[in-house]
């Protein structure tokens, strides 16, 4: 009761805190225009969210806003002459805020904004078509004005003559008492939505606004990589505190104290996977400047926990708190330059960042030290030096470090020597604490009995553990247990719903999978179009089983149309990856000459592909031919030869070559090979019992 007492003494000093801007002040009016479904030029997708978003912060600083949306010229012009005249009135205190987003362009010098209707085909129109900036700022009458202007964006009329140039310019007309911001240096381009974002979060900071402005421009030469640099032109003789001044948004020791406990409860919850609640305490403890609740609400917007995957949100997150020396917020901010998330990417900014970290004894940043000498980015390629950093993270209980550290000694790669007790012992730590891959590793060497004896059931034990919390390659190997019956009871509805959960997480051997169990009706009512669906997607992956099911779908008209042509092309993209199966396939359209020309060559230079692979097939196709009939085209006629494939081919169960081989001891045909009927009979009965009619004649003659 004690520690919800506190927290909502905490809410009610915001509340208060908030109230003196909250209620419209009659000496702040702004007029907001947003134009982005454009007719003739470009269409824009962020201004009119932007300016939704900009209205609600204004408002809450007390402005009385209006908002163009999607406006004509003649809106435009009549909004700006109204506003003019409202800002004559607000007396000595009055702000006038004036902000743009949209198209623009300068044409000899003077800048203007395009109505979204804009009829312009030649920048000689502007004039008579399109706002002149000019006319905003001579109303611009209030006793301090600013003005934003985030429409540098490229030229729209670029192909259209040579007098309308790249961004805008610095205007000739400034208000008394002004600032003007442009969301790109005159004469350069700006990035459609990221300034005017970056602005509406700032402006609620109770802070001096050259400062605010100061601290926008330096997050946007961030997010650019210094590409973009935001122009602000200051005219004024005062300063301005739209969210009153700084020291009045200072947290006392009781706002920290009651902070903190909100970041323990933010904790406690993620460690209980609420994941939504987490946010929201996190979120609490990390406007009020606590660094940790920063750094852990950043990595809910990195990792997509209890909030939509945001990696700017969280670059600035991790920023906000690496700014306050927390040391994950440092490693925060080089992961993101690392892999160019939120930021472009930066190696260098990024092994700055880490090193900050890692000075801190950060074990997170000792292994994306690994990682950079792992790859060789900004630094030379070193794996010694990197596994030095992966086994200091791990020797401290790390377990990125500890899973790191294991799966080197498991593959015996990157200049450590292969060695399965260590990598047990290390994936097993990894595991433990929670680690989905390290889980599904360990689970691997249950399965094939590395260093540890094959146990399926711990095996499957493992793989459950780390498929519950996502990883598709542990949920497919469920599902593959299941669909098996390995260790645990066959089940094929099981076996179907891990299947999905991992081909919807984009794994192909799932995808295909999943295909044949749609294609054969298992746990689900026979569909052939969503098997086909299901291939396709594995195929694309380049999964060669499915790219030959494909080539199946495709022949025999299962779930699409009828076509030879697409099959033997499927079953080509197969036939490069060694697939067996396909390589016999192609020989079987060119010995039928279905969707090729017929070929018995051809044919029969695919069958050897495929039987020197082990394919029963073409191993019996092999004797088929080389049993006579196709000496013409070069193939000869080699009775020891073919009774030779019928062998291979009947000792993996292969129908067909039973019977021939049958035939073969019947008749003593063959090298080899003499007449023995019980050999006959037993070849016979083999391929009887398979349901092969001619067999079972053979039988009743020999009886």
């Amino acid at each position: 009761m004690k520690k919800n007492g506190k927290i909502f003494a905490v809410i009610i000093t915001f509340l208060v805190s908030y109230q003196l801007f909250a209620a419209e002040n009659a000496s702040r009016k702004a007029l907001l225009i947003a134009n982005a479904d454009y007719t003739t030029v470009g269409k824009l997708v962020t201004p009119i969210k932007e300016a939704d978003d900009l209205k609600s912060t204004l408002e809450t600083l007390g402005f009385s806003v209006t908002i163009l949306k999607n406006a004509s010229l003649e809106k435009m012009q009549d909004a700006v002459e109204d506003f003019g005249l409202a800002l004559e009135n607000l007396g000595t205190d009055g702000i006038g805020f004036f902000h743009y987003g949209g198209h623009a362009v300068q044409v000899n010098g003077i800048n203007y904004l395009i109505p979204t209707n804009a009829d312009i085909t030649d920048e000689r129109r502007v004039k008579t078509r399109a706002l002149d900036v000019n006319d905003v700022m001579e109303n611009m009458k209030a006793e301090t004005n600013i003005v934003i202007l985030d429409a540098c964006r490229n030229n729209p009329l670029a192909s259209s003559g040579r007098s309308a140039s790249r961004g805008l310019v610095l205007t000739s007309v400034r208000p008394k008492n002004s600032i003007i911001v442009y969301s790109a240096q005159p004469n350069s381009v700006a990035k459609d939505g990221l300034f005017t974002p970056i602005l509406t979060k700032k402006l609620l900071e109770q802070k001096e606004l050259s400062e605010i402005l100061l601290e926008v421009r330096s997050e946007v030469l961030v997010k650019t990589n210094y590409a973009q640099n935001p122009g602000n032109y200051d005219e004024r003789t005062k300063k301005i505190y739209l969210a009153g001044y700084a020291k009045n948004r200072q947290p006392t020791a009781s706002d920290l104290k009651v902070a903190k406990e909100y970041y323990t409860l933010g904790q406690e919850a993620f460690s209980a996977k609420a994941y939504e609640k987490a946010v929201g305490y996190y979120q609490k403890a990390a406007d009020i400047g606590v660094a940790e609740a920063q750094y852990s609400l950043g990595k809910c917007y990195y990792e997509g926990y209890g909030v939509t995957q945001n990696y700017e949100e969280a670059f600035d997150l991790f920023f906000k708190a690496a700014t306050q020396g927390n040391a994950d917020g440092e490693n925060g901010v080089g992961r993101c330059y690392y892999h160019g998330k939120g930021v472009p990417q930066n190696y260098a900014k990024a092994l700055e960042w880490v090193h900050k970290a890692a000075a801190s004894g950060n074990l997170k940043a000792y292994v994306t030290l690994g990682n950079f000498y792992s790859d060789g980015f900004a630094v030379p390629q070193d794996y010694a030096k990197s596994f030095e950093y992966y086994q200091k993270a791990a020797d401290q209980d790390d377990v990125d470090g500890q899973y790191c550290v294991g799966v080197r000694y498991y593959l015996g790669a990157e200049g450590v020597s292969q060695d399965y007790e260590k990598a047990f012992y290390w994936l097993s730590r990894a595991a433990e604490h929670g680690d989905a891959e390290a889980q599904h590793l360990v689970g691997l060497m249950y399965y094939n009995g590395e260093y540890v004896l094959q146990d399926y059931k711990k095996a499957f034990e493992w793989y459950l553990k780390s498929a519950e919390s996502g990883y598709s390659y542990s949920q497919y190997n469920v599902a593959y247990m299941y669909y098996n019956g390995e260790s645990v009871l066959q089940d094929y509805k099981k076996a179907f719903e891990w299947y999905k959960k991992s081909a919807e997480q984009g794994n192909a051997l799932a995808q295909n999978d999943l295909g044949i169990m749609y294609c054969n009706g298992e746990s689900v009512s026979q569909d052939y179009k969503k098997a086909f669906e299901w291939f396709l997607k594995s195929a694309e992956q380049g999964n060669d089983l499915a790219q030959n099911n494909l080539g199946i779908m495709y022949e025999n008209g299962r779930g699409v149309s009828k076509d030879y042509k697409k099959a033997f092309n499927w079953y080509s993209k197969a036939a490069e990856q060694e697939n067996s199966v396909s390589q016999c396939n192609i020989g079987d359209m060119y010995f039928s000459g279905k969707g090729v020309t017929q070929d018995y060559k051809k044919a029969f230079e695919w069958y050897q592909k495929s039987a020197e692979l082990g394919n029963a097939k073409a191993q019996y196709m092999l004797g088929y031919m080389h049993g006579g009939g196709y000496q013409h085209v070069g193939i000869s006629y080699h009775n020891e030869l073919a009774c030779s494939w019928f062998k291979k081919s009947a000792a993996q169960g292969y129908d067909k070559a039973q019977y021939r081989l049958g035939m073969m001891y019947e008749y003593g045909s063959g090298t080899g090979v003499g007449i023995d009927f019980e050999k006959a009979k037993e070849w016979f009965k083999k391929a009887a019992a398979q349901g092969h009619e001619e067999a079972k004649k053979e039988l009743e003659k020999l009886k």
